[in-house]
């Protein structure tokens, strides 16, 4: 048994103007153990991201809406600080290559066509997460290294 507390289950952004779409994705992601936002627009999405509350650990993202579309919406989450980093599944019912191409040139992560399969969902949201857990992890080792590195050059420069 582990003395390590228990991980809060990932957080993940629903973004969908249909209200059916975001609370099936919900479902299934709920049942699976994570915790859902939901938010009916790109602007809503965006001031969630850009307000106070916690920044969600992954996002599904929907193509089509009015006002800002999906592409958009990634785009503007890309020029966020710490947007970078933010794993971004694109859910849509248009699945041309074309849709793809611009889903992957917008910064999307991955992309799935509705109706949403949850195994398929499932799979690749855990994938994205353990993606981003390990680029996370990276990152924090880069920071202890480059600290240990300054020590050692002023404990050098000192002696």
């Amino acid at each position: 048994m582990s003395d390590r507390p228990a991980e809060p289950p990932a957080t993940i952004l629903v973004v969908d103007d249909n209200l059916q779409n975001r609370e099936v994705a919900e479902g299934h992601l709920v049942g699976a153990g994570y915790q859902a936002v939901q938010a009916e627009s790109g602007e809503e999405a965006l001031a969630l991201l850009g307000g106070d509350a916690p920044r969600p650990d992954l996002i599904l993202l929907d193509v089509l809406m009015p006002g800002l579309d999906g592409f958009e919406t990634c785009r503007r989450i890309r020029a966020l600080p710490g947007g970078g980093g933010l794993p971004i599944l694109f859910l849509t019912a248009l699945g041309d290559l074309g849709t793809h191409k611009a889903a992957l040139d917008s910064g999307a992560d991955d992309f799935l066509t509705k109706p949403i399969n949850r195994t398929e969902l499932l799979i690749r949201v855990r994938s994205l997460l353990r993606i981003k857990a390990l680029s996370d992890e990276q990152a924090r080792s880069l920071e202890v290294i480059s600290r240990q590195r300054d020590a050692l050059v002023e404990a050098q420069q000192q002696s």
